[in-house]
């Protein structure tokens, strides 16, 4: 996770009713300056959303992943779900099957900004035009790829390689005045949303949707699940799976997919409890 934050301050018994009073909620703030090496458009990736999209005029359409090229497929460390917008020429993918961007494919005559390199059409633009801009991004293949990629790990260009010529070492200068078949622009919004893990098996998230800019953080302990079937699981399994509960503790707040808060409730050792004064 991407953030500057202090770990719970709990008692040195960890048991329930102790952990939640001595809990103490912290904050975080994201370090955002990673959105200005992945924006595309007014496009950020783990931070804009489909009805973010909806609202700035896209019309991106769910797409059966029966439909989406197995190239797309195979380069794509995400496993959310596919949209893509015919107007702009784009092709995301989601996080985790929520609604924020996780992935964005660029391709045909996608005309836009990226980073700060501005196409006027994709399926014109020049691979020396790419390697001249991007300074930051390197030349890479497989002996078994169709592809020589320019890029690193937030957003990548794949050329088509030619068979006409020796595979290695790459002759940039052949390369020049091709145009790339497709880019790719991503980020692991693992690093933005994932848990972290604090004492006593606490663990603390940033809520989904929530702006970079809001610093709360919601809590929960992650505890064995009481009961028979637990302990079935366990035995079965020759201790290898057990059944595991979370325990919401402090002020949880919830947000819609337009980043505006959808509640705000306050736990005590999982219960609801009264809204603090």
């Amino acid at each position: 996770m991407i953030l500057i934050a202090s770990y719970a301050c709990l008692t040195k018994k960890p048991k329930n009713e102790q952990l939640d009073k001595a809990f103490t909620q912290k904050t975080y703030r994201v370090d955002s300056l990673f959105t200005s090496k992945i924006k595309l458009n007014e496009i950020s990736v783990c931070s804009t959303t489909i009805t973010d999209l909806k609202q700035k005029g896209h019309a991106p359409v769910l797409m059966p992943h029966e439909q989406i090229d197995s190239f797309i497929k195979d380069i794509n460390w995400q496993e959310g779900d596919y949209y893509y917008d015919n107007t702009k020429k784009l092709l995301f993918c989601t996080y985790n099957q929520t609604e924020l961007i996780s992935t964005i494919f660029i391709k045909d005559n996608f005309k836009g900004v990226l980073r700060d390199l501005p196409i006027e059409d994709f399926s014109k633009l020049r691979v020396d035009t790419i390697t001249n801009h991007f300074k930051d991004l390197k030349w890479t293949t497989t002996g078994a790829s169709d592809y020589w990629i320019y890029g690193n790990d937030s957003i990548n260009f794949y050329i088509k390689i030619d068979t006409s010529i020796p595979r290695f070492p790459l002759n940039e200068k052949f390369y020049e005045d091709k145009h790339p078949t497709l880019a790719k622009i991503q980020f692991l919004c693992n690093k933005v949303y994932g848990n972290e893990y604090a004492k006593f098996d606490t663990v603390m998230q940033k809520p989904l949707y929530a702006p970079f800019n809001d610093t709360h953080l919601n809590y929960y302990l992650l505890r064995r699940k009481p009961g028979i079937g637990t302990t079935l699981t366990e035995i079965f399994s020759a201790g290898k799976k057990t059944n595991m509960e979370e325990i919401r503790i402090g002020k949880w707040v919830t947000y819609n997919p337009d980043h505006t808060i959808k509640s705000v409730e306050y736990y005590n050792n999982g219960k609801v409890t009264p809204a603090k004064k």
